[in-house]
């Protein structure tokens, strides 16, 4: 894969692969669980949470205590309990308050999760090579060294890939959002339609051009027109995503690849 980008000017500084990949696999339980109440009963409190731990994440540790709008019910208080047994929060029953407790809580609850739930059924599939949370620089191999040395990538949306799949000399590139898409298409507090898709289509190009293939996950409904747009650029959307239907993308997909 990495001979792949390099050869269209891609040189990858950091990555999670099959070599340093335990973390996803040791919450592995955890995110599958987190998929299937997210994309069912727990729907509802999906975009909350990942607000918080949003807000948490921008100057931690001192955002890491957040108040919810009202204390959590029903099926909600699992998943919380769920978290706390993770030891990726504290939280108490009957209370509004939730502490993160890492970074790396933070960024997994603010929409990791998704990726790494991606990522597990990528690597069900039978794809070649799968790569997540993929960072680096275009330009040179003088450009990437010079990146690790100072131990940093070009930090930015076109520097960074959610997942990244080679198979059969083919690219496939995954943009995953959890977040709710707003009436007007736009995701709140993060991007909106257009730049996720232009996004895709511009590094599809970049990357692999007519051997590239650009998908995009969704946690939640994607609305017709951006449905429509996506069709218009050769973008794949599979929204309202559970494991089962992510895996089942994947594999429709890998097979138009073999």
């Amino acid at each position: 894969m990495k001979k792949l980008l390099a050869a269209n000017g891609f040189w990858v500084t950091d990555s999670t692969d099959q070599e340093n990949d335990s973390v996803v696999h040791d919450r592995a339980e955890l995110t599958l669980f987190l998929g299937q109440q997210f994309a069912g009963p727990c729907q509802n409190m999906l975009g909350s949470l990942q607000a918080m731990a949003s807000t948490a994440a921008k100057d931690f540790p001192t955002n890491q205590q957040q108040q919810m709008m009202q204390v959590p019910r029903g099926p909600f208080v699992q998943v919380y309990n769920k978290l706390a047994q993770a030891g990726l929060i504290n939280w108490q029953e009957e209370s509004k308050h939730i502490q993160f407790c890492s970074e790396d809580a933070c960024r997994y609850l603010a929409g990791l999760w998704l990726e790494e739930l991606t990522y597990l059924q990528a690597l069900q599939c039978g794809f070649e090579q799968v790569a997540m949370s993929v960072e680096g620089v275009w330009g040179t191999k003088m450009d990437q060294h010079r990146a690790l040395m100072q131990g940093r990538s070009d930090k930015g949306k076109n520097n960074e890939f959610d997942l990244l799949i080679c198979h059969k000399n083919q690219l496939l590139i995954i943009e995953c959002k959890a977040r709710f898409w707003g009436a007007d298409g736009k995701q709140q507090g993060v991007s909106n339609d257009q730049d996720t898709l232009h996004k895709l289509d511009t590094l599809g190009k970049k990357l692999g051009g007519l051997y590239a293939r650009n998908l995009l996950i969704s946690a939640y409904e994607v609305n017709t027109s951006m449905v429509n747009r996506a069709k218009d650029n050769r973008i794949q959307v599979c929204d309202r995503v559970n494991a089962n239907k992510i895996k089942q993308c994947l594999y429709e997909l890998k097979q138009a690849m073999d």
